[in-house]
């Protein structure tokens, strides 16, 4: 079965988490209220990029894929001058970005610091963002919260989630999913079984890296920042051992100061 890059395909992508709205919400509305500039790491395709730009706010985006950049800027021409008159995009390794603006709030979504495997990848994004922040910034950015049901095995053939629409043809969506626990690495393997004839199936793996809330913590305090508050949903709850995310607002020590 053929294997392709899960972040390879725009289109796949746009059509897999078209659905996915349940953190846009929180995110603009604590941009609207500690406002702009903002800079969006793993901006993608713009879920969340657009979403804030469409609410009034200036934000640029960073990417270290072509294809994604090059579907979110047409994304901005399909919105118009007014929100694309707002977005900047980059391309560049998160760990490693360097522009010319400093930020009033840095964003890490949708379990961005996840796909950084190992703990020095994590402290290079952090301390990159900490030096684009301004003095009183905030970094917001959400992890998955490990939960042991996170980590049970599924072998074959997997379990299905969904039915996805992608150039013309229906798939059925199934993952199988493997943790090292050693490493903290997990695999999930994503198989889409086209519904007809006219389609070949194929597979595409992501590697995500699990957090405990005592690893994103102790690397937040390791690479200068200070937590203000953490959720654990992005319905508002606090935070506790069973909460599914962990979803952070930071400051740095010189903001914390200020």
């Amino acid at each position: 079965m053929q294997e392709r890059d899960y972040y390879g395909d725009p289109e796949r992508y746009e059509a897999e988490y078209g659905f996915y709205t349940i953190d846009l919400s929180w995110y603009r509305d604590r941009l609207l209220q500690l406002g702009g500039p903002a800079l969006v790491l793993g901006c993608g395709t713009g879920r969340v990029l657009f979403s804030l730009a469409s609410a009034g706010i200036p934000v640029d985006g960073v990417d270290g894929s072509p294809g994604m950049l090059d579907r979110a800027r047409s994304r901005a021409v399909e919105m118009g001058p007014e929100i694309a008159g707002r977005v900047n995009l980059y391309e560049a390794d998160i760990r490693t970005f360097s522009l010319d603006t400093r930020y009033r709030v840095i964003l890490a979504p949708f379990n961005l610091l996840m796909h950084l495997h190992a703990d020095q990848d994590v402290l290079k994004c952090l301390e990159s963002t900490a030096a684009h922040l301004e003095d009183d910034g905030r970094l917001l950015c959400d992890v998955t919260n490990p939960r042991p049901e996170l980590l049970v095995r599924h072998g074959p053939p997997g379990v299905p989630l969904r039915d996805i629409r992608y150039r013309g043809v229906t798939y059925l969506q199934s993952e199988q999913h493997e943790y090292d626990q050693a490493t903290k690495i997990s695999l999930t393997t994503f198989i889409y079984e086209p519904r007809t004839e006219d389609a070949r199936p194929f597979v595409c793996r992501l590697r995500l890296r699990m957090y405990s809330p005592e690893d994103i913590d102790g690397l937040l305090e390791k690479a200068g920042f200070e937590i203000r508050q953490k959720l654990g949903s992005f319905t508002g709850e606090q935070f506790v051992e069973e909460s599914p995310a962990q979803i952070i607002e930071a400051t740095t020590r010189r903001g914390r100061r200020s």
